[in-house]
């Protein structure tokens, strides 16, 4: 069986060499794509430059590409090299999928978007950023009052750190619960014995997130469902898109009801027997650590208070987002757009950004925003792809802020900190609503 698991592991390793060998030769032949482009003066064609193999000969007779473009070109087949051979490779392919993605939005639409700034208003190109941090803060109380249901009071500070960290994991990793991950591991450390409650509330956190996109989502699908209806055939697909998303927010319904009735279907006999089994079957400690995230579900469905509030966050936090692309769009001198077009497309692209492609859903959000600017009518029309980009660099700049926060983070306790105060969990009893 060693044996067999051993070449298993040899032929995964190169598969692995053989297919940062094929990216290596993909970027060249795309950096020489992009380079014969510019110097021959043709159309700017993402397919033809990635999929079409090219050679240096077909920089024969053409102008001679500028200085500061050779520079930006060379430094990006540096860093994408570099990303190919030195990082774990489904990390580098979700990293250069995002640069590929937000670099075609840009170029696709003949965007500037130095020239967009530059010329734009930059109080409202302050508040994209100052809208992402707003959001971010909310974020940060959510969780805190999460935890406080489970008798665990984290500071504000503390609050705000963690999530400042696990906003740059999630936005430099791919996958989109990696600065969860690092929330898991201080609640463990700083709750004492309700660690799997604490933990919980890391899940629930995500989930009332979620739930908040559906409801600000559904409200706006209908909101514009008539204009919606009036694009047409040519844009099936970007109607599907928000539909979806609409048709989203009763899964957050159905979640809600069931953690509301969850009593009354233990007492129906097959799922009470069912339940039974299982615990039969499974070990003891499991299930143990099963009832303890049972207790605590319960004890947000006694406290719906703190669950309101937390969903009532969620909904502010997106409507933010929503805010900042048209603090964004107004920013840089739009004109074509109603703020109803910003708020439809803001949610309809962070539902898409939710699915873990990119690190952080860069490049996805902007590729899907693009799109539906574009079929709302934005105006210049060379606008819509500045507009979600400046939204992007706002997250990275707060990514980077993070950074910061995380290099100058003890990575060790040299001294004893005073420890987040415990306090006994609350015992469930119904609150008006």
């Amino acid at each position: 069986m060693s044996s067999k698991i051993e070449t298993a592991q040899a032929w995964k390793r190169w598969a692995g060499r053989a297919l940062r060998v094929l990216l290596v030769l993909f970027v060249v032949n795309a950096a020489l794509g992009l380079a014969t482009a510019w110097a021959t003066g043709g159309a700017f064609d993402p397919r033809s430059i990635l999929l079409h193999i090219h050679s240096p000969a077909g920089l024969a007779g053409g102008q001679a590409v500028s200085t500061g473009t050779t520079v930006w070109l060379v430094a990006g087949v540096l860093i994408a090299l570099g990303l190919i051979l030195f990082v774990r490779l489904g990390a580098a392919v979700a990293i250069l999928l995002a640069i590929a993605l937000i670099w075609g939005t840009l170029a696709s639409t003949g965007a500037d978007l130095w020239g967009d700034v530059k010329g734009g208003h930059l109080g409202l190109l302050g508040m994209v950023f100052a809208c992402w941090g707003g959001a971010l803060l909310f974020g940060a109380i959510r969780w805190g009052v999460l935890l406080s249901v489970q008798g665990i009071r984290l500071s504000l500070f503390a609050l705000l750190r963690l999530t400042l960290i696990g906003h740059f994991f999630n936005t430099s990793l791919p996958g989109a619960v990696t600065g969860d991950l690092l929330k898991i591991g201080y609640v463990r450390d700083h709750s004492g014995p309700r660690q799997a409650e604490a933990v919980l509330t890391i899940f629930l956190d995500r989930i009332i997130g979620l739930l908040g996109l559906c409801i600000v989502a559904s409200v706006m699908v209908l909101w514009n469902l008539s204009v919606l209806i009036k694009l047409g055939a040519g844009h099936r697909s970007l109607q599907l898109a928000a539909y979806t998303v609409g048709l989203g927010s009763i899964g957050g319904i159905v979640f809600v009801l069931l953690v509301e009735v969850r009593e009354r279907l233990v007492k129906f006999r097959p799922i009470g027997l069912l339940l039974g089994l299982a615990a039969g079957v499974l070990p003891g400690k499991l299930v143990a650590i099963i009832e303890r995230l049972a207790s605590a579900l319960e004890l947000y469905r006694g406290r719906r208070a703190a669950t309101l509030k937390a969903l009532f966050l969620a909904v502010c936090i997106h409507l933010l987002l929503g805010l900042g692309l048209y603090c964004s769009g107004r920013g840089i001198n739009e004109t074509g757009l109603r703020p109803r077009d910003y708020f439809l497309t803001a949610q309809v692209a962070n539902s898409v950004a939710a699915i873990p492609l990119t690190p952080g859903g860069v490049g996805t959000r902007d590729m899907v925003a693009k799109e539906y600017f574009a079929a709302l009518g934005v105006e210049p029309a060379e606008k819509k792809g500045t507009i979600p980009v400046i939204m992007t660099l706002a997250m990275v700049g707060w990514a980077l802020l993070g950074s910061l926060v995380f290099v100058l983070s003890p990575r060790r306790k040299t001294e004893p900190e005073p420890e987040p105060e415990v306090e006994p969990a609350a015992e469930p009893e119904e609150e008006p609503v």
